[in-house]
């Protein structure tokens, strides 16, 4: 998990963590009309899906959105390799328990990427350039 602080972050703007492979997956803190979210999107193909479907479908969906009203928060991703599983869950934490947002993602291996999901920080902007976030508190699964 990480955590991360938006204080500084201009509308239209993401921070957060992704898991990435030819369909990604994210959960990000966002500011949209002066309010904070926590939001989580990505690329939803499948193995049987074609290369040109899959040229179609590069912009990312939003699965979930939630008000948080705070520009401080803890984000995590949880992947889960076992039994061919290969599913991604993000999920936010409210009150010291973390909420799951959105549903599991399948991080399906395709020769579009010739190496395994990789984790990301992430910051960019959608409107205007010129806003700031940090990240700090990294801690694994078993901490």
């Amino acid at each position: 998990g990480i955590h991360v602080t938006g204080s500084l972050i201009k509308e239209g703007d993401y921070i957060g963590i992704s898991a990435f492979l030819g369909n990604y997956g994210m959960i990000a803190l966002t500011l949209r009309n002066g309010e904070y979210y926590i939001c989580t999107q990505g690329i939803t193909v499948s193995n049987d899906t074609s290369q040109a479907e899959r040229e179609e479908h590069k912009i990312p969906e939003e699965w979930a959105r939630i008000r948080t009203g705070k520009s401080d928060v803890h984000l995590k991703a949880v992947l889960d390799y076992t039994q061919q599983r290969d599913l991604v869950e993000f999920y936010y934490m409210e009150e010291d328990n973390w909420i799951p947002l959105g549903p599991p993602h399948s991080l399906y291996f395709r020769l579009d990427h010739f190496c395994g999901c990789r984790f990301g920080l992430f910051y960019y902007s959608t409107n205007s350039i010129g806003g700031k976030g940090s990240f700090d508190t990294f801690w694994r699964k078993d901490e």
